[in-house]
């Protein structure tokens, strides 16, 4: 992080990454994908959009997940 200029959020980033492995882990995820990441005026770090798939095979473990499934409709 110091290489980068982050070392004043390193913290708040080690955080989130365990996190959002924790999250992989439990959720039986294939993919988690955060973009982007911002900072407040305070430094404070934010995750501002992600994108997160659950494994097919899983999904009879992950009902609560599968609820919330946002389905879009396109219309031609």
């Amino acid at each position: 992080m110091q290489q980068l200029g982050l070392s004043h959020i390193e913290a708040d980033a080690v955080q989130q990454m365990k996190n959002l492995y924790k999250m992989f882990i439990d959720c039986d995820a294939g993919q988690v994908e955060i973009n982007p990441w911002a900072l407040d005026p305070s430094n404070t770090l934010f995750c501002l959009d992600a994108k997160v798939n659950i494994d097919d095979n899983a999904k009879f473990r992950q009902s609560a997940l599968v609820e919330m499934r946002k389905n879009s409709v396109c219309s031609e």
